[in-house]
């Protein structure tokens, strides 16, 4: 199926049509798929820039997970599905507006979505990041409900999946959130093997 769909977006690719063109997203491989980006560049972070992360550099951290993320999509064939999509840091924008959510009011700014740009129908993932040095336990709970209304379908961005990812200084952790709600027996531990 993933196979269809990649071939599909590469003869798409190749007509006038493809900016145009939205892979099916309710797909569980697609599911799969974002997770694995995700998972992949966090883990790339933790091999080649592990000093941000042991010293609890939270925006450096993500900025390195977008740029490893970001030349997956342009470089690995897995994640070609993403291309036409739009990958961003610190995105406050709701087309002309701040982002506002129900629990936050006044404008919220997730840390990475991958979404297109001026519009809410191709939203696909919303990531919140914390670092070993942020303990604040409320501070998860605010970014938890956060994803709960970015993923609500009856909210109006309703991405398809949302992540929180705890850099912990060894290995990280992530928290999925899906259609409004956190999705449980899903917390994932991904060991740090190598860190050459």
């Amino acid at each position: 199926m993933m196979a269809d769909n990649i071939k599909k977006q590469e003869q798409l690719n190749s007509s006038s049509e493809s900016k145009h063109y939205v892979p099916p997203l309710d797909n569980p491989s697609t599911t799969t798929l974002l997770k694995n980006l995700l998972n992949e560049s966090v883990v790339k972070c933790y091999t080649k820039d592990n000093v941000l992360i042991k010293k609890g550099m939270e925006q450096a951290s993500a900025a390195r997970i977008f740029y490893y993320m970001q030349n997956a999509i342009d470089t690995d064939k897995r994640f070609q599905i993403f291309k036409n999509y739009n990958l961003d840091c610190e995105y406050y924008k709701n087309i002309n507006a701040p982002k506002i959510t129900p629990s936050k009011p006044y404008g919220s700014r997730p840390d990475l979505i991958l979404h297109k740009r001026e519009s809410n129908k191709n939203n696909i993932l919303v990531c919140e990041f914390k670092s070993t040095n942020d303990n604040n336990h409320s501070d998860y709970e605010s970014d938890y409900n956060k994803l709960k209304d970015f993923t609500s379908n009856s909210g109006i961005y309703r991405y398809k999946l949302g992540v929180f990812v705890r850099l912990n200084s060894e290995n990280p952790s992530y928290v999925y959130f899906k259609e409004g709600e956190k999705l449980l027996n899903q917390d994932l531990l991904i060991p740090i093997i190598s860190r050459d």
